[in-house]
């Protein structure tokens, strides 16, 4: 046990913070937390999912705030966030996830001056006579901030779309990362595996090297090193260097968080 810290359902929290004022606390962690402030995040994640000094219990927000610390390399976060997988589900956490994409959606759109959301019409491309290639543009456009809003849901449905008409397997390896994710769509590692694993079959390294991240954290399929260090070797043979990282880290003996 941590010196100054104890055990408790999900996460840990400090002896030194069980008395304080969180609501107080919380009102001056939002605005840090708003500006990309990883431990502001990861504390407000933490006074949200206990509940704490008379804070309301919120887990979707409490999700919400430790994946954005989580994906800011933030480890605590990133163990908090497992916890509350294990302990929650995929059904609250996957809500949670897609809530902080759409936070982060609305933020972005926000500082460059555009709405909250793309406009309606970008989904008129999506139709039967649409060029080939139409999936993968419009929803890269629409995921990367390119020249206009910002909008994870309208993109996962171009991504979607390619991948169903066109066979893009970029498209499908998008699609099983958002699954993954929860960029605009609820988090759902398992449907992520049926997007990912017949790319997967065929060489596609991104598709690998995620599909190996999912196994060593065990992730919609029980935790299994041996597949994922092979699904690593496979994507580090198709030219993804992150996976040698991954490898090292597991013969290693490091858990993958």
């Amino acid at each position: 046990m941590e010196q100054g810290y104890f055990e408790i359902p999900v996460l840990r929290m400090s002896y030194n913070n069980i008395e304080s004022d969180c609501e107080q606390e919380l009102r001056h962690l939002l605005p840090l937390a708003a500006k990309w402030d990883g431990d502001a995040q990861y504390r407000a994640g933490q006074i949200l999912a206990q509940g704490l000094g008379g804070v309301a219990v919120d887990l979707l927000e409490a999700v919400k705030w430790t994946d954005l610390a989580a994906r800011k390399y933030h480890h605590s976060a990133a163990v908090a966030l497992q916890a509350m997988i294990d302990h929650w589900g995929w059904d609250v956490v996957g809500e949670g996830k897609r809530r902080a994409f759409r936070w982060q959606q609305e933020l972005y759109n926000a500082e460059d001056g555009w709405p909250a959301d793309a406009p309606d019409e970008f989904l008129a491309f999506m139709r039967a006579d649409a060029s080939p290639g139409t999936g993968l543009a419009f929803g890269t456009k629409l995921n990367n901030r390119d020249g206009g809003p910002s909008d994870y849901e309208k993109a996962f449905r171009f991504f979607r779309f390619g991948a169903e008409r066109d066979g893009c397997a970029e498209c499908a390896h998008r699609v099983g990362n958002a699954y993954y994710l929860g960029k605009g769509v609820k988090a759902d590692p398992i449907q992520a595996h049926v997007w990912l694993m017949p790319i997967a079959k065929n060489g596609h390294a991104g598709a690998n090297l995620l599909l190996g991240l999912m196994a060593a954290r065990g992730h919609g399929v029980a935790r299994d090193t041996t597949a994922a260090l092979h699904l690593l070797q496979r994507a580090e043979q198709a030219g993804e260097t992150d996976a040698a990282i991954l490898i090292r880290a597991i013969n290693d003996g490091v858990r993958i968080y």
